[in-house]
């Protein structure tokens, strides 16, 4: 099936062999061409694919050209530039955190290995090829079991993902997974919390003293730039 939206924001689908042709939007009645309905990854911007295989969007630096997209769930595409590109297929491994998220996503390559122990494939899309139906990632997080999810995670992010505290997309930074103490100190998370999450006693507590320890060093920060501020002393963030 194809994604097909609507100016009118409604989120539709048709059938394979409807591309490039005109239909209808059943919620407002306007004539609207079937093109494949994709986005930015990274900001869910509505993109259209130019024929080198890239795109631009104005979600991290303005201009940009980029060339990793990816669409709804369940639906494919069917390339209409002029080259070949390649869709992640993901596998489970060692801080394949950045994989899983990005698993299904078209671009213009892959260096595989994304990260170490990496085992992931790309399938190539040559010029009028369909893709393979774009990832629902949390339906596949679903069928993951907690060894699995371990090694995406590790695992007392593993741990502290399955007890709800953190949503999945919080424990991927860049390429790799954050540090467990990292995310008990983005999060706020407690000690009850992590210890009723089923993180050992030692690693809890050992974890949760140097998250403290940076607690406390950035408060006294802050509260020496606001002493300084309070004196009329400003200050300049310098670009480059």
């Amino acid at each position: 099936m194809i994604a097909v939206k609507c100016k009118c924001g409604s989120e539709l689908r048709a059938p394979d062999d409807s591309l490039g042709k005109n239909g209808q939007c059943p919620q407002c009645g306007a004539s609207l061409p079937i093109v494949p309905w994709l986005f930015c990854p990274e900001c869910r911007a509505d993109i259209s694919v130019e024929a080198d295989g890239y795109f631009t969007c104005n979600c991290k630096i303005t201009g940009r050209r980029r060339h990793v997209f990816g669409g709804p769930p369940g639906t494919t595409w069917t390339n209409s530039t002029h080259k070949a590109l390649y869709q992640l297929c993901s596998t489970v491994h060692e801080n394949g955190g950045f994989c899983f998220r990005a698993s299904g996503r078209i671009g213009s390559w892959w260096a595989i290995p994304i990260v170490r122990g990496c085992s992931c494939k790309q399938r190539v899309i040559r010029p009028r090829e369909a893709s393979l139906p774009f990832t629902d990632v949390d339906e596949e997080l679903a069928k993951t079991t907690p060894e699995q999810r371990d090694l995406i995670f590790g695992r007392n992010n593993r741990l502290v993902l399955d007890a709800g505290l953190v949503p999945w997309t919080d424990l991927i930074r860049g390429y790799s997974c954050i540090e467990f103490e990292y995310v008990i100190y983005d999060k706020g998370l407690s000690l009850e919390s992590i210890l009723a999450a089923g993180v050992s006693d030692e690693e809890a507590r050992a974890s949760w003293e140097r998250v403290s320890v940076r607690r406390a060093d950035d408060q006294k920060r802050w509260e020496a730039l606001a002493k300084l501020r309070a004196a009329g002393i400003t200050f300049t963030v310098k670009q480059g």
